[in-house]
């Protein structure tokens, strides 16, 4: 996200890209985890083609690390970063060329580059080696991704942090409330929810759902994540259309 030298200007954010709104919202997805679902991911992919969806959005989380919380140890099945980053890689390679993929920092890659493996970004290391192999469909923006939805309207997506709360909308309203230019999307993950608040009088919040069957800090806390994602079928101030998709794959 880049603040505009114009301190007068009406938009404080320059848009970093443009996406179309036949799109797929999904976050969360935690690769390198002993309860991500493959069989998740492969439907998500048959929605990317069923549906000739143009921008895939994934809002943080993407690899699992080492977690951020020491009860997340015992979600971990792939050990090293780099190779959860290959795993990663191999998946985002399934997904055709023509498709958009768009990605933000998560928490659990903001730990591993600021206190696991100091300096190492995963999420930048994952665009490098698609592109090695070819694919030059991905994105990366840092920590929050600013930008323009079929050309005219606002997109913003950050991964958030913190603790979560048992209301489930309660963090996603907190930050839209804070925010001094607010979108007409707002996508938020984190919190392994999937849900879709509209907010008068022409602005959509979401909330992505994870691809993470289970995760050992939520359970401790009482808490069940949410598996799916969202599928924008497009927007427009007067209807938004979005399908909540929650497959069974426990």
């Amino acid at each position: 996200m880049v603040r505009t030298a114009d301190i007068t200007s009406e938009t404080y954010y320059k848009p970093l890209g443009n996406i179309q709104s036949t799109c797929i919202q999904s976050s969360d997805w935690h690769v390198g985890s002993k309860t991500f679902s493959k069989k998740a991911f492969e439907l998500m992919l048959e929605d990317i083609e069923d549906n000739s969806i143009s921008d895939l959005m994934i809002d943080g989380d993407l690899i699992q690390s080492l977690g951020v919380h020491r009860l997340e140890l015992a979600d971990v099945s792939i050990w090293d970063a780099t190779e959860q980053v290959l795993e990663l890689v191999d998946l985002l390679t399934m997904i055709p060329k023509d498709v958009n993929i768009h990605f933000v920092l998560g928490n659990h890659e903001e730990k591993l580059k600021n206190q696991i493996q100091v300096g190492y970004d995963a999420l930048n290391d994952a665009v490098s080696k698609m592109n090695e192999r070819g694919f030059h469909n991905c994105n990366y923006y840092g920590s929050v991704a600013n930008l323009t939805m079929d050309d005219d309207y606002t997109y913003l997506m950050m991964h958030t942090a913190g603790g979560v709360t048992y209301a489930t909308s309660y963090r996603v309203e907190r930050t839209w409330h804070n925010l001094i230019q607010r979108p007409n999307m707002y996508h938020t993950g984190h919190s392994h929810q999937l849900m879709h608040l509209s907010k008068a009088p022409h602005h959509e919040l979401v909330i992505s759902g994870t691809l993470q069957r289970e995760n050992a800090w939520l359970m401790n806390k009482g808490l069940t994540s949410q598996v799916g994602w969202l599928l924008m079928r497009g927007y427009s101030p007067e209807r938004c259309n979005i399908e909540r998709v929650s497959p069974r794959v426990f």
